[in-house]
């Protein structure tokens, strides 16, 4: 029980907060164990049930989060399981495991992979590995490309963006063309280029981010063409501008990576 204890103490507390409320900082100490234990066998499993297979999507933000706790080792060591799986034309599978509970596309899974290698870089500057990975990352970005391509040249408020998908599966029905995997999209090309420039590579770097910077036009345009002029929010998706799912549905915007400045007035509307 002692050698237990400690090794748990250890683990929880490569990161410490000195906060005026005990609970909070307890608290964080407990998440990074559940955290930590979600790792079994191989890579995060957000849930011990219906959700007891490998997300794309948990991979990011759990491994954002392991990052931040001193945990770069348990993040390296799960990244290969991402990109193992990626298919000849760049798409990344966003479920894995034995028992998925659905085998559809989210396209938010390109953009969360290469922002879990340039995460892992930004707190490691360990070049070796973001080296290693590039020609995955690189392959995804071209996926993300391709993707648009089915939108780049239709009519209407989809123009330019991802075609629909699954997404974030809470957020409606996979008809439908879903901003949150636009803004995934432009967070990925984005780091993408990122790790060009680290590496180098400034000619993959300047087509890359000019591919963010186009779909990042393409979602504002889109939604001033769903919601008029000055739209008063973000919606959810270019079909449903109603449901409560936009909220949740925008938050890509600006975390983990700032898509669109925090100061933009259309930012401000939504969030009010």
């Amino acid at each position: 029980l002692v050698e237990t204890v400690g090794m748990w103490r250890r683990a929880t507390d490569q990161v410490t907060l000195s906060l005026p409320d005990d609970h909070i900082a307890d608290a964080r100490r407990a998440s990074i164990g559940y955290l930590l234990l979600a790792l079994d066998p191989k890579a995060p499993r957000p849930g011990p049930l219906a959700h007891d297979s490998f997300w794309i999507r948990d991979a990011a933000y759990i491994g954002l989060a392991l990052l931040q706790n001193g945990h770069s080792d348990a993040v390296k060591a799960y990244i290969p399981e991402v990109f193992d799986a990626q298919e000849a034309d760049g798409r990344i599978p966003p479920i894995r495991g034995d028992d998925i509970p659905w085998d559809v596309d989210e396209w938010d899974a390109q953009g969360q992979a290469i922002f879990l290698v340039s995460s892992y870089y930004r707190y490691t500057d360990d070049l070796d590995t973001l080296n290693t990975w590039y020609p995955a990352l690189r392959k995804s970005a071209q996926f993300i490309a391709a993707l648009r391509d089915s939108e780049r040249d239709t009519e209407g408020p989809a123009r330019g963006l991802l075609p629909p998908s699954k997404s974030a599966e809470d957020l409606g029905r996979e008809e439908r063309h879903y901003y949150w995997d636009d803004f995934w999209a432009v967070v990925g090309l984005e780091e993408a280029a990122f790790a060009a420039r680290e590496l180098g590579e400034t000619e993959d770097a300047a087509w890359i981010m000019a591919e963010a910077d186009a779909l990042r036009d393409a979602i504002v345009d889109s939604v001033e063409s769903v919601m008029g002029a000055e739209p008063p929010y973000i919606p959810g998706a270019v079909e449903e501008v109603e449901s409560s799912a936009m909220a949740r549905g925008t938050v890509p915007v600006l975390w983990p990576v700032r898509v669109l400045s925090p100061a933009n007035p259309l930012l401000e509307r939504s969030f009010e």
